[in-house]
């Protein structure tokens, strides 16, 4: 799911001349160290990680918040009502980027692909269940995958409205978007106001089929009250 870098464990371990001592609050932890692929991580390697894997997951953020931006701009442009941030819709999309991620960019993938011959989304069904969603609340949704090479801003908003894609984001029954991104690719999910394409997940949905029932008891009961 987006980006996910190496993790190392944290052990406790008497300190030694050649590696860093960190205080963490009022613990101390003299020294970090995990053997990957035959390298010892110290202290100081081990945050340097974590460094890299924030930063890449914040430029990953930003891009996608680029993204976003710009598509609510051209619909704007368009006369359209503007996409609102879909939190589901994005876990999804971050799901799908992972799978796509080891793909190459070629001019048969993402947004060059040629209609009627894209590639299906592996495990499509699982990657729903990660983010609590299913198929029944996400089948008027439209997923977009785009390959550019490192997501070069410049090249990445063109590839959705100057491509296919953009006949997607002219379409006034989207009102909602998530977007993702891993590697050089970048996905967006477009949802709907119905149902069938809002991204809720089973577990909200499941609580409004319940609650509907409820609610129209309590009124009933009510209006009796006052028939009194």
């Amino acid at each position: 799911m987006g980006f996910t870098g190496p993790v190392y464990t944290l052990c406790l371990q008497k300190p030694k001349a050649h590696e860093p001592t960190m205080t963490f609050g009022r613990s101390i932890i003299d020294a970090v160290s995990r053997s990957r692929r035959g390298k010892r991580v110290t202290a100081a390697g081990y945050l340097r990680s974590r460094d890299v894997d924030f930063y890449q997951r914040r430029r990953f953020e930003l891009e996608e918040d680029t993204l976003l931006e710009g598509i609510n701009s051209y619909r704007k442009s368009l006369n359209l009502t503007v996409l609102t941030k879909n939190d589901n819709a994005e876990c999804f999309a971050e799901e799908v980027a992972d799978q796509f991620k080891s793909q190459p960019c070629t001019n048969s993938t993402g947004s060059n692909t040629v209609p009627g011959t894209e590639p299906q989304i592996p495990n499509y069904e699982s990657l729903l269940a990660k983010c609590h969603l299913n198929v029944s609340n996400t089948k008027d949704g439209y997923v977009m995958p785009a390959c550019v090479p490192n997501l070069d801003p410049s090249l990445v908003l063109t590839n959705f409205t100057e491509t296919q894609y953009s006949g997607e984001l002219n379409d006034t029954k989207y009102t909602g978007a998530g977007i993702g991104s891993d590697g050089s690719w970048i996905v967006v999910v477009l949802t709907t106001n119905t149902p069938e394409g809002s991204f809720v997940t089973y577990n909200a949905a499941s609580l409004t089929t319940k609650i509907g029932p409820v609610s129209r008891l309590l009124f009933l009961l009510m209006a009796s009250f006052f028939l009194l």
